[in-house]
């Protein structure tokens, strides 16, 4: 139980870099790993803006469908 006094971070005799950049990341993935990160990233870009754009689009359909005056103007015999 000697250490007891040591915080979690420190490994034997000489601490544990926490400042990491996405340099040491990227230090070791070949051409493969990062044409598969920059498709990850397109695709998580993209994933992020559908939903948005659907209920967008789908909120508009829904009020001109819902107008009185769409009605009108495609079938003007109805008489509201």
């Amino acid at each position: 139980m000697a250490d007891e006094g040591k915080s979690g971070k420190e490994v034997g005799s000489s601490p544990v870099r926490k400042n990491k950049s996405i340099r040491s990341i990227l230090m070791h993935a070949d051409g493969v790993d990062k044409c598969l990160m920059a498709a990850g990233l397109v695709g998580s870009v993209v994933d992020g803006i559908v939903s948005p754009l659907i209920i967008y689009l789908m909120g508009r359909m829904f009020n001109n469908i819902g107008a009185c005056n769409a009605l009108l103007q495609i079938c003007p015999c109805l008489d509201l």
